[in-house]
């Protein structure tokens, strides 16, 4: 994902805004709805199994791969 000069970069711990205590998303489809429409870069970390990342548009959406807590939180 390239940045221009000065532009933000956000990045989103997914289960903690879709599981967490200050739910933000229903789920990860919603959440990824809500980061497209902001208009802002945005990097949404999951943990997950697979390590994998798709960008779509200002959005990127990786998963962390491996096992263990706290996987996102450490990338």
């Amino acid at each position: 994902m390239d940045l221009r000069d000065g532009e933000g970069l956000e990045i989103w711990d997914g289960w903690n805004l879709i599981l967490g205590s200050q739910k933000v998303a229903r789920d990860r489809e919603d959440l990824l709805k809500q980061a497209h429409a902001s208009g802002k870069r945005i990097w949404i970390v999951f943990d997950g199994p697979e390590e994998s990342v798709r960008t779509s548009g200002k959005v990127r959406v990786s998963y962390t791969g491996g096992a263990g807590a706290h996987r996102a939180d450490r990338l």
